[in-house]
């Protein structure tokens, strides 16, 4: 477990299990995501709508998410009822009973939440760039999965799946909140504690493609591209500096290297963002952009001259200075709040076996060097290397 003191009268806790879509073999594909749904549908002593009011008729809350490498299940409450979160959240990951009436429903959810994103182009291109860079494997694949697949889900299918996954080994009880840590600890060991006689899921590696340049037309109206690759993996020593590379070109900062050089200086796009994603084995770099159909060269024009700054020459003493100010602030912001922290502990903890403290951490950023931010850059940031997905209206 890991825990953080928070001097609020709420605290977080969250289960972070090492359970997600990736663990799937290719016959189960969406089927880490589904079992997600289900998780509220009743356990061994409580029914869906008892699970449902335990932590909300204190004012408390309830979810889960589920990604490539982690299904999360996390609770919002008042501090007093500490015991309450944690007791429901053990049932919910080690006593579903996934009754096959509820799973029949949920089937017709996450199919209309499948289609809900079949809708948003800004979204599906993620995925399906997702998909060609690390074709036919789970680490590439929709973590929705198709309706064809939720539909033939059954309790066999998820049964297994939770079996050779929602083992104690696999999961990390992230906490924070103003209670001692040894009140925190006492509960995590009561209600978390099992002794279980299984196999911890296994993975396949992730396997890239070869670099792509591939256009689809869709019934759509605005134009929509990414142009990426793969990235450091987590527990790389390029990591940090890829994190900040990435976030000076197209972090959530309006004065990102990107935004202003296709939204402010030349009106090309509404929308444009980078993102860098790290997981245990591989990373993912991508830029993306939506923008009239006339105008997708133009901007590629515009990411290939800034990614050549990056990578051609080193950076001046005084931009390096802004970058590593900038990403410092914007950790320290987000870091201000009991649930980002919770998330981000829990999830440091599962991927990398620890946790840096804020002060740590602004210390290995300040002590990367002008040179391991260009080493960086040439190897995954280079224009021409990169694969490329464009979306453009059939019309």
């Amino acid at each position: 477990m890991v825990y953080q003191p928070w001097n609020s009268p709420v605290s977080y806790a969250g289960v972070f299990i090492a359970a997600g879509s990736r663990y799937e073999t290719v016959e189960e594909h969406g089927l880490a995501h589904f079992i997600e749904h289900n998780l509220f549908k009743g356990t061994k002593k409580r029914s869906t709508s008892e699970i449902l009011n335990r932590l909300e008729s204190v004012g408390g809350e309830l979810n889960a998410y589920t990604s490539r490498e982690e299904t999360t299940v996390y609770a919002s409450f008042l501090t007093i009822h500490s015991s309450r979160a944690l007791e429901l959240l053990s049932d919910i990951v080690f006593n579903a009973t996934f009754p096959e009436k509820e799973l029949e429903k949920e089937k017709e959810v996450v199919i209309d939440e499948i289609d809900s994103y079949l809708d948003t182009p800004s979204d599906q291109i993620f995925d399906d760039f997702e998909e060609l860079l690390f074709p036919n494997q789970p680490f590439g694949a929709n973590i929705l999965g198709t309706p064809e697949k939720v539909r033939s889900f059954n309790q066999n299918h998820v049964r297994q799946f939770v079996a050779r996954n929602y083992l104690p080994q696999n999961m990390v009880v992230s906490y924070v909140g103003n209670i001692p840590f040894e009140s925190v600890k006492q509960q995590v060991e009561r209600f978390f504690i099992h002794d279980v006689d299984a196999s911890t899921g296994v993975t396949i590696p992730a396997q890239h493609s070869e670099k792509f340049e591939i256009k689809k037309k869709k019934p759509i109206h605005q134009s929509h591209c990414i142009v990426g690759g793969i990235a450091p993996k987590t527990r790389s020593d390029e990591c940090l500096p890829m994190t900040l590379l990435n976030n000076h070109l197209g972090g959530p900062a309006m004065s990102s290297v990107l935004n202003m050089a296709l939204r402010e200086k030349n009106g090309l796009t509404y929308n444009n963002e980078s993102h860098y994603g790290a997981y245990s084995d591989t990373g993912i770099f991508e830029i993306y952009i939506g923008t009239e159909k006339k105008n997708i060269e133009k901007c590629l024009n515009i990411i290939n001259k800034e990614l050549n700054k990056l990578y051609s020459d080193t950076c001046s003493a005084s931009i390096i200075k802004r970058i590593k100010q900038q990403y410092c602030g914007q950790i320290a912001i987000v870091s201000d709040s009991g649930f980002n922290q919770m998330i981000h502990i829990g999830k440091s903890l599962l991927y990398t076996g620890n946790v840096l403290e804020l002060e740590e951490l602004f210390k290995k950023i300040e002590n990367i060097s002008a040179q391991q931010l260009l080493e960086t850059a040439r190897k995954y940031l280079d224009f021409n290397q990169l694969s490329a997905l464009t979306f453009i209206p059939n019309k």
